[in-house]
């Protein structure tokens, strides 16, 4: 009867021991399916977005286009100004700058070759961010969400950019 009287704070002590590990597995179970079952961070608005995007612009009515017939599509810019240095160092380039100035079309030989378009949602997440353009959607050929989605050699555009607040499509050189 001693020896047992002598184990019991033993058995004690084991079975609390026993009840803590189990607590600590079912801690670590609890945290890793949580953690691993949903996205960390804040929710994009790619996310929320995924499903209904909006057309900000059909670049494809655009591309190619002289100054005065981008203006007959988009009304009359803002601001134009010549540009001297890359990409216009051997060609005669022009910027217009539309849409309180949150469209950016270079002229490059009187033809447009590149759009910038400020101020949009981050699509940087988002496959199908080229709808957006007018585009069909497809994989993108480098993508690092919140950051860059670039997709090259799409209909005839040799490279489009989706950057977290802004896209630029590359027609030309």
């Amino acid at each position: 009867m001693k020896n047992s009287i002598n184990n019991f704070p033993d058995k004690i002590q084991n079975v609390s021991y026993a009840k803590y590990i189990k607590f600590r597995h079912l801690f670590i179970l609890v945290f890793l399916i949580t953690g691993c079952s949903s996205k960390s961070g804040p929710v994009s608005s790619s996310d929320t977005i995924s499903q209904n995007l909006e057309l900000i612009l059909d670049v494809t009515k655009i591309t190619g286009k002289t100054l005065k017939e981008t203006e007959a599509i988009l009304g009359k810019s803002e601001t134009t100004e010549k540009v001297k240095g890359y990409p216009c160092e051997r060609s005669n380039c022009i910027r217009a700058f539309f849409n309180d100035e949150k469209i950016e079309i270079l002229f490059k030989e009187n033809k447009a070759s590149r759009i910038t378009i400020h101020d949009i949602p981050d699509y940087t997440g988002n496959d199908k961010a080229l709808q957006v353009l007018g585009l069909p959607a497809s994989p993108p050929a480098f993508k690092n969400p919140s950051v860059v989605s670039r997709w090259k050699n799409i209909k005839g555009f040799k490279e489009i950019s989706f950057f977290s607040d802004y896209a630029l499509i590359q027609v030309t050189d």
